[in-house]
């Protein structure tokens, strides 16, 4: 009897699979009404099977608990990079100015410039307490100055200048792991920080590489693993630079990981994922450009971009979020996975919190 109870019921089970099946294939198959609904598909006896889950870039259900504002700055500045020391201590950097936020409003912050020198800061990032900002020069009309590479380290209220060798690059993105180990990028050049000093790279020459090395953002998991983008993707194993071409010809701007088998980069085109073996597209919805992208874990990934696109991956799929603001968003930045900020053109602002 209870091998007779067990064949009926897997009969049952398999029919009951076989109309899922057909439902979720789209087809009107005998039996079956309302197929295809937003709440599923109704069965003859009124049971109802769920809808399949959406897939990835969709804007399937979320699980961000918290919302994103505007931030008022006080600024019409475009500003390209944010970056904190503390909840009461945030540096946004931009076209020839910084704002300063205290924990309560942003306000201005230490000049970047010098006489008549104008400087823009391009990204800004630190670690262990300290913060550094890069960018170059940008001399007035009729001047016979050429823009230089500049590199300031925020201190207190002011920015005081490091030294470097960065002749001849345009400066475009920093990241430190600690306070001893940072890197600087930008068109045609990558600065390592040891803890005391700046010191050039060589990529003239990288090997797989045919186009001039033009870098925008850079990530590192440890000092043997640093990987660079901007027109393609470029690896340092500890002793040399290596080209990672790319399918397509997308432009990244962004890159971000939660570990050196789990690195993300975004840019003018689909998102793409190296997970230790190989990189692979991901669809994220989003329908312009993503100029930066930042994670609190593996599960829980931001990227922002233009008309103020933001979208979040859970670990299952990305989703867009309402932003509180149509600017283009150029840089991206948490102090923890509830408390987010992001920054871009005409001095845009918004903050993630829950």
């Amino acid at each position: 009897m209870t091998r007779a109870y067990f064949s009926v019921r897997s009969r049952a089970l398999a029919a009951l699979g076989a109309l899922a099946t057909a439902a979720s294939c789209g087809g009107n198959s005998p039996g079956i009404s309302n197929p295809g609904t937003d709440s599923g598909t109704v069965l003859p006896d009124g049971r109802v099977i769920p809808p399949p889950p959406p897939p990835p870039g969709d804007g399937g259900t979320t699980t961000v608990t918290g919302r994103w504002m505007a931030v008022p700055t006080g600024t019409n500045a475009d500003l390209y990079g944010v970056y904190g020391t503390s909840a009461t201590e945030l540096l946004a950097v931009g076209a020839f100015v910084t704002r300063r936020y205290n924990g309560s409003a942003w306000s201005e912050g230490p000049s970047p410039s010098a006489g008549e020198t104008r400087v823009t800061l391009r990204a800004i990032h630190g670690a262990d307490g300290t913060a550094v900002a890069v960018g170059n020069t940008e001399p007035t009309a009729g001047s016979a100055k050429t823009g230089v590479p500049v590199f300031l380290r925020a201190m207190g209220m002011g920015l005081s200048p490091v030294m470097h060798n960065a002749a001849g690059v345009q400066l475009h993105g920093i990241y430190f792991r600690s306070a001893m180990e940072g890197w600087a990028v930008g068109e045609n050049g990558a600065f390592q920080w040891n803890g005391m000093r700046w010191t050039s790279t060589a990529m003239m020459g990288l090997r797989g590489s045919s186009p001039t090395p033009d870098l925008y953002a850079v990530w590192a998991s440890g000092p043997n693993d640093v990987r660079a983008v901007g027109n393609s993707v470029y690896r340092w194993d500890g002793t040399t630079w290596t080209a990672e071409p790319q399918p397509g010809s997308d432009f990244y701007f962004g890159i971000w990981g939660s570990g050196p088998s789990d690195v993300w980069i975004v840019g003018s085109g689909v998102a793409r994922r190296w997970n230790g073996t190989e990189w692979r597209d991901v669809r994220t919805g989003a329908q312009g450009r993503l100029l930066a992208i930042w994670g609190a874990a593996a599960n829980d990934v931001w990227a922002v971009g233009e008309m103020g696109t933001i979208v979040h991956f859970d670990g299952a799929r990305w989703t867009a979020i309402p932003s509180g603001t149509t600017q283009n968003l150029r840089a991206l930045w948490g102090r923890s996975a509830s408390d987010i900020w992001a920054v871009g053109e005409m001095g845009a602002c918004v903050r993630y919190t829950r």
